[in-house]
């Protein structure tokens, strides 16, 4: 007798559900705060790359890890983000939310997002998470969250590493 495999993630990213992700894209509320109305606000995260010159992750891990790690923390109260593979991004939240939340969950993390698109360090966590998506970065992952933890001056640090960086900016917001 075979016994399932109770090991295996989710799996809640958009390009695991390409329907529900299409039905996502068009929703007014995604248009009006998501990465894409923010990237003209922080254009310069297109230099963030995972993988440095030196073939390191460290400094990206570094540079993701608060936004990332804040917006896990958003997320959490719906869905379990560590057993579930969800990007940082707008799109794949509300699909997790669709698919595993219960009711009202939709509704009422919309609302937490309109309020973090309020504000310029909102609209940062949302634009590097942006980012660390595009880089394959997934909300509840231990190695992010340490990082972000263990970040006692985090912000020393990212001025460190990143000075002249133009994507610096956006980093020193998203710890606000």
């Amino acid at each position: 007798m075979a016994s399932a495999d109770t090991t295996t993630l989710r799996d809640a990213r958009a390009a695991s559900h390409l329907t529900a992700a299409a039905t996502c894209e068009g929703t007014p509320s995604s248009t009006g705060t998501g990465a894409g109305a923010i990237a003209s606000e922080w254009p310069s995260l297109e230099t963030l790359q995972r993988v440095d010159a030196d073939g390191g992750e460290a400094l990206w891990d570094l540079a993701v890890s608060p936004a990332v790690t804040a917006l896990g923390r958003l997320v959490a109260p719906y869905v379990d983000i560590m057993a579930t593979r969800i990007s940082p991004e707008y799109t794949t939240i509300m699909m997790a939310l669709e698919d595993l939340a219960s009711d009202g969950a939709v509704a009422s993390f919309q609302s937490v997002w309109d309020e973090l698109g309020k504000t310029e360090n909102g609209r940062a966590v949302i634009a590097v998470c942006h980012a660390a998506a595009q880089d394959g970065a997934l909300l509840g992952r231990l190695y992010i969250t340490r990082t972000a933890e263990e970040g006692d001056n985090m912000e020393r640090r990212l001025e460190i590493f990143f000075e002249g960086k133009e994507h610096l900016p956006a980093l020193q917001r998203e710890l606000s």
